[in-house]
């Protein structure tokens, strides 16, 4: 496949707004990762989505299914600590739990460090090869972000619907946010302001196992929303969700699947 032709497969609005943010350079080495990444993965699904800018997420990702299967890589449309555009490949959290990986590839990240030491195509096989050993599916549909229809995705309206029928509901709903606890007393809030399904949560979801989610950026200079006690946030929980109001932490994810969801 041509460049032109292969830069056609992601050519939606968020995606070119983040390459017009790029230099010249960093343009070269984002297709040039593409490319690299589908040489050593032909049939790899790579799909776009998240808050924001948003992500490209790696793995396998049928049309007919709203949650990825087997989750290889992940790439955030992100900034670095200087607000400078900065956009990593990482082996997802999902991938890199498994020991004989973290043994093989010490870093989850192919960052500036890990090139001085390795070849991208040489850190791509090597953790292809390892993958493919512990079990890990390595194919998907050879599907790309433009082949994904917009109507597969998660909503925050389908989030408050299966929440509604799953716990119960604090207080009336405002315009801008929902808010519901379990059987154990756990609550959590749904903002209705978000089109992707963007939560306050009490527990840290940092390396848990049963779903899929990305921290959401802040307007501070902090890579995502961790709040400890006295950090301030959205107003509706003082009514909505008190136990994640000031005075409790509490963190601020986004949920892209029915799946994750219910796995929360």
């Amino acid at each position: 496949m041509e460049l032109e032709e292969f830069k056609q497969k992601f050519n939606l609005p968020r995606i070119n707004k983040y390459q017009e943010m790029m230099s010249e350079e960093q343009i070269q080495y984002f297709w040039h990762l593409l490319f690299a990444i589908k040489e050593i993965f032909p049939t790899i699904d790579i799909y776009h989505a998240g808050f924001n800018l948003g992500y490209l997420g790696f793995g396998n990702k049928g049309l007919d299914v709203s949650y990825v299967r087997d989750f290889l890589f992940v790439m955030h449309f992100g900034r670095d600590k200087n607000k400078q555009v900065q956009f990593i490949l990482y082996i997802a959290d999902k991938s890199f739990k498994f020991e004989k990986i973290k043994e093989v590839m010490i870093d989850q990240a192919y960052d500036d460090e890990v090139k001085e030491s390795i070849e991208l195509k040489e850190w791509l096989l090597k953790f292809k090869n390892v993958a493919l050993e512990v079990g890990i599916n390595c194919d998907g549909h050879s599907l790309f972000p433009v082949d994904y229809d917009k109507n597969v995705f998660f909503s925050t309206d389908e989030a408050k619907k299966y929440l509604q029928t799953r716990y119960q509901q604090i207080k009336p709903e405002t315009q801008k946010i929902i808010g519901f606890k379990n059987n154990l007393n756990r609550e959590l809030a749904l903002i209705l302001e978000k089109n992707t399904p963007s939560i306050f949560i009490g527990l840290n979801p940092k390396g848990n196992e049963f779903f899929d989610f990305q921290f959401i950026e802040n307007r501070s200079d902090e890579l995502h929303d961790v709040y400890n006690k006295e950090k301030s946030r959205h107003s509706g929980l003082e009514v909505n969700a008190p136990s994640l109001y000031i005075g409790n932490e509490a963190y601020y994810i986004e949920i892209n699947t029915l799946q994750d969801l219910k796995s929360l």
